[in-house]
Formats: structure tokens, C-alpha cells, sequence
């Protein structure tokens, strides 16, 4: 008998060897995936309702109680027919069937992850909509009590002007498009490790619109990252990545119209950003290079094709720029004797660098 002129659907009678006895009538339903010789015999094939054996090597013969066997070539011979068709139409079927046993409990399963996946949903919403009303009800006492006052607090205005004015990292204010523009001295950044020294990050416009629906923006008009790509660790393009706490800060202070404090929030927020992933590491950003472009009206620093049609960018500068702050990072880490241990990964970025600048 020839292995692979047998189907799954075929009709089968044992012979001596059948451990189960001789001429006893079943149906192949399956072929042992490690063993073409060893095959699925389920009896009593006129009841088509069955499960997939499982074959078991240490009970030779012995599948489960579907009244089934394993058997072996030798143990039974085919019971002929004539019709081809009717075979692989049976073949077909029957492993469209055992693929769909299969498959259920693996369904069941996924949608049980579904069904749990929801309820957590379910419950996280209503717990956010139940914070949502509670805002609203917050959001209606500030109403009644702004229009129960008397008049508003402009002696306090003039005072926060005047504060502005004289902090040592605000260059100049600024009110334009229905922004409020912050335009900073030169700001010294400050790493939350000393892996890396302080440097001077460029100085910036900071866009506060006078709708707090709207994005707080930051550009840096005297160094940027590859054509305005990065004007800061944290700033792409102008959109700042301020994290979730320092968000919810702004956005509480910015609600309150405390734009006082907004802004030294948002300056202390250059200076020093407490982050995780930046868009860029800082010591790439320290490798910034010179703004060419000036535009007459400043809120254009917002337009990212005036950036690319305009700026400039040496590659090859860059990476001269990083060699020289790897070695020097180096040198302050042998002599205070602090990161050697980082020392290796430097020398390995240097030598990356040297290979990018062979190939420009």
C-alpha cells in the first residue's frame, strides 16, 4: 500500500495486526503530523459526528473514548472505490473541519480577551466622564464667581507686566496673530545628570495663544537641528513635548489666566526639562547650528517651509561638532573620575562619527 495514495475520508477494514481486532470497518479522519505511517481511525463511520484524536505515545493505540484508534499502514487496508472526486470532496471537508476545532477554542479565547479588553474600557470611560462633569461643575462656579466680581484684576495685569519685563531671561514681549510672544534671552540648559555640562541652548520665541484650546508653540531664533527640524531637546517643529505633568500645569495655569506663572513654567521648562524621550538626545542639540533665517514677521517662525527654503545646514560641521563634545565629555570624565564606565560607548560614537564624515 502505496502512503500517499491514502485520504483523509477514506473507509478502512483491519486486518490481523489491528490491535482493536480484524475487520472492523472505520474511516480515516487523521494523518500524526510527525508520522505519515500513523493514522487517525475513527469507527462506526456512519455517525460523522466526531473529535480530533489525540495521539498518545505512550498508550500505543489508544486515542480517547471517540471511539478511535491510531493505526499503522500494516493494521488495515482500504476499502476501494471508484470515485476519486468523492474522496478528495471527502478529504476537503474533513480537514476543513478538524482546522475548525482548532481554530474555536482559540476564537473563544480571543473574545473573551475582547470582551474584558471592553469592560476595562467601559469602566475607564465612565470614570473619565465622571471627571469630565466634575470639571464642568468646577468650570460653572469660576463662571458665577467671574460674573459676580465687580470688575476684573487689571492692577494685577500692570504688576505681571512689570515682573515680566524684568525677568533676566526675558528679552522682549510681544503681542501678534493673536499671540502672546515671549522673546527670551540666551537660555543655559541644564541635564538632569552630569553626563553632560551645561551649554547654551540658543534663545527663543515662545507663542501663547489667547485661547488656551489651542497649542502652546516655541521656537529657537538663534540655533536649530537640521533646518528647524529640533530647536530643542524637547521641541519639534515648534510643538513642544512637555509630558503629561508639566502639560496638566499649563493647562491648569493657562485655564486660570495665570500667564505669570505660565511663562515661568514654561522658561524653567527650556532650562531645565525633566523628560524621558526627547524628540532629540541633548547631546546632539548641543551640536546646533547658527539661524540664518530672520523673518520680518515673527509669527512666520511658525511655518515649517520657511525653514527648509531658507536655513542652512553643514552635515559635515555636525559631526565635527559631536567628535570634539564626545572628547571632551571624555577628558572631564577621567579627571573627575566619574561614567568610565560610559567612557567605552563614547569612543565607539566617535568612531561612528569619523566613519559618516569619510562618507560625505
Amino acid at each position: 500500500m502505496i502512503k500517499n495514495t491514502i485520504t483523509i475520508g477514506d473507509k478502512i477494514i483491519t486486518t490481523k495486526t489491528a490491535e482493536c481486532g480484524e475487520n472492523k470497518k472505520g474511516m480515516i479522519i487523521c494523518i500524526h503530523r510527525d508520522n505519515n505511517s500513523i493514522y487517525g481511525i475513527k469507527f462506526n463511520f456512519e455517525d460523522a459526528k466526531f473529535h480530533k484524536l489525540q495521539y498518545d505515545k505512550k498508550h500505543k493505540g489508544i486515542l480517547n473514548k471517540n471511539q478511535g484508534l491510531w493505526l499503522e499502514t500494516k493494521d488495515f487496508q482500504i476499502i476501494p472505490t471508484t470515485h476519486k472526486l468523492q474522496r478528495r470532496f471527502n478529504n476537503f471537508l474533513l480537514k476543513n473541519y478538524l482546522k475548525t476545532l482548532e481554530i474555536i477554542p482559540t476564537e473563544i479565547k480571543r473574545s473573551k480577551s475582547i470582551i474584558e479588553s471592553q469592560r476595562r474600557n467601559i469602566k475607564e470611560r465612565l470614570e473619565y466622564n465622571q471627571k469630565n462633569l466634575d470639571d464642568i461643575k468646577k468650570h460653572q462656579e469660576s463662571i458665577k464667581k467671574l460674573e459676580q466680581a465687580n470688575a476684573p484684576e487689571i492692577e494685577n495685569y500692570f504688576q505681571w507686566y512689570k515682573k515680566l519685563q524684568k525677568h533676566p531671561d526675558i528679552k522682549n514681549i510681544l503681542i501678534e496673530d493673536n499671540f502672546l510672544i515671549i522673546q527670551t534671552n540666551d537660555l543655559i540648559y541644564h541635564h538632569f545628570d552630569d553626563t553632560i555640562e551645561d551649554f547654551n541652548l540658543g534663545a527663543y520665541y515662545i507663542f501663547i495663544p489667547n485661547n488656551f484650546a489651542n497649542e502652546i508653540r516655541a521656537t529657537n531664533y538663534k540655533k536649530q537641528h537640521k533646518q528647524g527640524e529640533c530647536f530643542h531637546p524637547c521641541i519639534r517643529r515648534g510643538t513642544l513635548c512637555l509630558g503629561d505633568d508639566i502639560r496638566k500645569e499649563t493647562y491648569k495655569y493657562f485655564k486660570e489666566n495665570q500667564i505669570l506663572f505660565l511663562i515661568y513654567l514654561l522658561i524653567n521648562f527650556l532650562k531645565e526639562p525633566n523628560y524621558s524621550s526627547p524628540y532629540l538626545k541633548a547631546d546632539r542639540f548641543r551640536c546646533a547650528q547658527p539661524v540664518t533665517y530672520h523673518p520680518i514677521k515673527v509669527t512666520d517662525y511658525l511655518s515649517d517651509n520657511n525653514w527648509y527654503q531658507h536655513e542652512k545646514w553643514s552635515e559635515k560641521k555636525y559631526y565635527k561638532d559631536l567628535i570634539h563634545f564626545y572628547k571632551l565629555d571624555i577628558n572631564r570624565f577621567n579627571e573627575n573620575n566619574i561614567h568610565l564606565d560610559y567612557i567605552e560607548t563614547l569612543n565607539s560614537k566617535i568612531e561612528d562619527c569619523e566613519n559618516s564624515l569619510e562618507n560625505l
